[in-house]
């Protein structure tokens, strides 16, 4: 079986933490949660994951990020690298990512929305 690389990393994830939980596919704030359900949950775990070193910036959608505001300290941003390599793959887990951020960049791409 072939998984995607944000598969390979949750899996990576799960076998690490027995508690956590995948959401349904195509969840729009988060991949995993722990608790019982999705409406008892107590901790929500958005995944990055990288074929290689966390070299680059990781950037979450505007739905992600809502849910980090939302959840404060129950939000945590979890950056897998190194899937392509089984045996060398490490875990960044951050708590409240939304909370601890300090600026925001935008790049060139921004530029196609600016007012002329």
């Amino acid at each position: 079986m072939h998984l995607s690389l944000d598969g390979t990393g949750i899996a990576y994830i799960l076998k690490r933490e027995a508690v956590l939980k995948q959401t349904p596919l195509n969840n729009s704030g988060f991949d995993l949660f722990e608790g019982s359900d999705l409406q008892a949950a107590t901790r929500f775990v958005e995944v990055k994951s990288r074929n290689g070193l966390w070299s680059g910036p990781v950037a979450m959608s505007r739905e992600q990020f809502r849910k980090a505001q939302e959840e404060g300290e129950r939000f945590w941003l979890y950056v897998v690298e190194n899937t392509a390599n089984p045996a060398s793959m490490r875990l960044h887990a951050i708590q409240d990512p939304a909370g601890k951020a300090r600026h925001f960049s935008f790049d060139p791409g921004w530029s196609a929305l600016a007012t002329p």
